[in-house]
């Protein structure tokens, strides 16, 4: 049932507070109030029905939402709220026996219907509002995409390059390696063949050493203390000999 909020008796007294108790859907007061338990916000019970008959979602945009009764606010808004007759009659009605009351109002029901129906109008309103809201979501969401795909082909363009790089630094790092490669190869054969000279020179000296006769040595060596010894010999008889001539020129 549409609560409209111009019905209130005591609406200065709610000044500051009308958003909290206008049913987002309806834009009436709430009636027998119940919330989405994400984002807490609070909706008419028959308003909310007729939502999840054709929508997934809360109003508010809550995924696979859950409702609850809100027995604190029906509380206070039975103690706080008071309404004029919507169908028209002099009574002024409390919060909690609205409902009791048209039931058993006896006057005509028009006004009511026309409430009734502003209540299908409002939820067809935030139903628009939030087709277009998921429209202009999904338009920004399709110029991001467009967007991420311009960056794809820019990242496509900068890997290509990269690769271009990487091939190009491999083809000289490969020809500094065959160059270096190359010449540590000569430098090795050059000191093999330095080697090869040295180890042949002293195989030279080895079969030089080899060929060389000991005993021959040790006779020739023997040959010359002989000698040695004859020299010395005839050397200290040369050294009498004088001495005997020396001494004979002396007697003279």
């Amino acid at each position: 049932m549409y609560l409209d909020s111009s019905l209130l008796v005591n609406k200065k007294k709610l000044e500051g507070i009308e958003e909290d108790i206008t049913c987002p859907i309806c834009q009436g007061i709430i009636n027998d109030p119940y919330f989405c338990n994400k984002c807490q916000n609070n909706f008419c019970n028959k308003c909310i029905k007729t939502w999840e008959q054709k929508n997934q979602n809360c109003p508010f945009r809550c995924n696979n939402p859950n409702y609850t009764y809100n027995l604190f606010l029906n509380k206070i808004f039975s103690e706080l709220l008071k309404f004029k007759c919507q169908k028209g009659c002099d009574e002024v009605i409390s919060y909690k026996d609205i409902e009791n009351h048209y039931k058993n109002c006896k006057k005509e029901d028009f006004e009511s219907k026309y409430y009734e129906s502003q209540t299908q109008v409002e939820i067809l309103k935030v139903q628009i509002e939030n087709y277009n809201d998921i429209q202009n979501e999904l338009d920004q969401t399709q110029e991001r995409k467009e967007e991420l795909e311009n960056e794809l082909e820019e990242l496509k363009e900068e890997k290509s390059n990269l690769e271009d790089k990487i091939d190009e630094l491999k083809e000289r790092l490969n020809s500094d390696l065959r160059d270096k490669l190359e010449k540590d190869n000569e430098d090795l054969e050059s000191e093999l063949e330095k080697e090869k000279e040295k180890n042949s020179l002293l195989e030279r000296e080895i079969e030089s050493f080899e060929m060389f006769d000991f005993e021959e040595a040790m006779k020739d060596q023997e040959k010359l203390e002989n000698q040695k010894k004859m020299l010395i010999k005839e050397n200290k008889s040369l050294k009498d000999e004088i001495k005997k001539l020396k001494k004979k020129k002396g007697e003279v």
